[in-house]
């Protein structure tokens, strides 16, 4: 999932316009089935710096047989796209057409270097989801593989030659079951084959022995990444108000190298009435490099394949030898070799132990570079550059924001409600449920995905988090909490203070597996009062004792926990390891 080379200056028109075109001046005539793909490409051209693209309401049709980049907009300044209700209904973009795109990809609108772009009162839909879901009917193990055969429901045609990227069970109830059976397949040996005379039977053969058995409802993602339903490459000034999606073959939003981004009215849900299990195949919204304040408000994110609301930087490699004392060496980080992060002129950077990830040093660019014929760049700095270890890693402080998450909802879908990789961040009023990774993620990764970077002055308050954690592995072990804070290094759980300034106030958190709260990496948090209910309900495959505490601290210096209720079900308290300076007063029930 992650990363590509991008983030480049922005350069944009200056030539001023202001002209409002209707899609269908360019032929785009919604509810005749007609192919609208060239008409909306036409009307996209057109668009210059100023103009407004307007469309009558109803269903657009679009055959997308051209490359999913065809639908770009760039270098323009105050352009709008008003869908006045209208949907972008997908066709022949789906199970076997869909081409293999380079992560970010394409979508259904692709800004590049614009500014002030807004895009409102839209819906996006495919006839045929790029994933199908129905009923095991045998499972069966043979030579090492397990075997599944899944009758899928009627709408969700199969055919020879499905591809599967991610496999799924899920509860009675249709949803994502994090336990057992959540399988990327992209890297296995999997082989499909209908089943002959049953037309909807789709025999799937999986590595190893996941828990799957007859009549458990089960779902395969054919596409996980590449075709968002909008994306946003080094733009500045983003609003997208009351916009639908209810599925791509990616996410709902994903920008990258963005800036000043306003998210309000954003629903990313199944469509009514079809057979769906799933939303988007990934995050509904995923926010990478990004300077300025980042604001979601009321927003509603279900069903998804995976995070909700996914906001980080990213790590960069130091390499050497330098070229010369002010020079830094930059590249991506070991095996992910298409990740890196571009700096510009008085970008701020910070430099970090590649081991600990704890910063060492900090510096200004004066400006960067590719080195031809290598995946690296040359930052030159305004001075000498800082003393580093032999192992050490750098990000963009630039391209941290400031984060504004107010009155969202993020509730049963694979991954994690929220992911909090940023700098001065509120979340406020939010409802996180029915999600297979904790309801909030506060974290940092030099490990695995190398996003960045250690958080500052989080606060988290006035949520409701109802049965979160329900199964979903990763990081440093289990997600062991509805509202989880550590920093993931290759030693384990990185040290205190990597997270500074974490205040949790008045959430109600209840009916969740493990802890309430883990709070790992951090100095200075702040845990008040908060309620809950009915936690720890489940320790089973974890046997450390931070699972039956209500509130469980490592690696943590300097913490007051003090008004919190406990009512009902388990939870014995506050918990600790390797951590000092926790003052514990003032509670109830524990």
């Amino acid at each position: 999932m992650r990363l590509r080379a991008w983030l480049l200056p922005t350069v944009l028109a200056t030539t001023l316009h202001a002209t409002d075109h209707r899609l269908s001046a360019w032929g785009g005539l919604p509810g005749d089935g007609v192919d609208d793909t060239q008409a909306l490409i036409s009307a996209l051209a057109a668009l210059q710096d100023g103009d407004r693209l307007f469309c009558e309401a109803g269903i657009y049709d679009l055959f997308l047989t051209q490359s999913p980049q065809a639908l770009t907009i760039s270098n323009r300044r105050r352009i709008a796209i008003h869908g006045n209700g209208a949907t972008f209904l997908l066709h022949r973009f789906d199970i076997a057409t869909v081409p293999t795109v380079q992560y970010p990809g394409g979508g259904l609108f692709v800004f590049n270097q614009c500014a002030a772009v807004t895009v409102d009162d839209l819906t996006v839909d495919m006839a045929r989801a790029p994933f199908s879901n129905g009923t095991v009917v045998q499972s069966y193990t043979s030579g090492g593989y397990r075997y599944v055969d899944v009758r899928f429901e009627p709408e969700f045609p199969v055919h020879t030659g499905m591809r599967v990227e991610a496999f799924h069970r899920h509860t009675p109830g249709g949803l994502p079951w994090g336990k057992g059976c959540d399988l990327y397949l992209s890297t296995q040996p999997t082989i499909t084959m209908p089943v002959a005379n049953d037309p909807q039977r789709l025999r799937i053969r999986l590595s190893g022995s996941p828990t799957i058995g007859v009549n458990e409802k089960a779902s395969v993602r054919h596409r996980v990444y590449g075709y968002n339903a909008l994306t946003f490459l080094n733009t500045t000034g983003i609003t997208v108000a009351g916009v639908v999606v209810h599925t791509v073959p990616g996410m709902g939003i994903f920008t990258a190298g963005c800036s000043d981004i306003t998210v309000s009215g954003l629903q990313v849900i199944k469509k009514p009435g079809s057979a769906r299990l799933w939303s988007t195949t990934a995050d509904a919204t995923h926010f990478v490099a990004t300077s300025g304040l980042l604001s979601l408000t009321n927003n509603l994110f279900e069903s998804m394949g995976d995070d909700g609301c996914n906001v980080h930087g990213v790590y960069s490699t130091v390499v050497g030898p330098a070229p010369a004392p002010n020079v830094v060496r930059l590249g991506p980080p070991t095996g992910i070799t298409s990740q890196f992060m571009a700096y510009a002129a008085g970008d701020s950077i910070e430099f970090c132990n590649a081991s600990t990830l704890v910063p060492v040093a900090t510096a200004t660019v004066v400006s960067s570079g590719p080195v031809a014929g290598t995946p690296w760049h040359d930052v030159v700095l305004n001075g000498a550059a800082p003393s580093l270890p032999s192992s050490a890693l750098a990000t963009n402080l630039t391209r941290i924001p400031t984060v504004s998450i107010l009155g969202t909802t993020s509730r049963h879908h694979r991954g994690r409600g929220i992911l909090i990789q940023a700098r001065n961040v509120t979340v406020d009023g939010c409802t996180l449920a029915g999600c297979t990774g904790p309801g909030i993620n506060v974290t940092c990764d030099g490990k695995t995905f190398y996003e960045s970077i250690g958080t500052r002055a989080v606060t988290i308050r006035n949520c409701v988090l109802e049965s979160t954690n329900n199964g979903q592995i990763g990081g440093n072990g289990a997600h062991l909490a509805a509202i989880y804070v550590f920093a993931d290094t290759v030693l384990g759980l990185g040290a205190a203070g990597l997270h500074d300034g974490i205040a949790i106030q008045d959430n109600m958190i209840r009916n969740t597996n493990y802890s309430a709260i883990h709070i790992g990496s951090t100095t200075a948090t702040s845990i008040t009062g908060n309620t809950f209910d009915n936690v720890c309900k489940s320790t089973s495959g974890f046997p450390a004792a931070s699972q039956s505490r209500a509130i469980w601290f490592a690696n943590a210096v300097g913490a007051t926990v003090t008004g919190n209720t406990k009512v009902n079900g388990g939870g014995t308290g506050v918990g600790q390891v390797t951590s000092t300076g926790i003052n514990v007063f003032g509670n109830t029930g524990f």
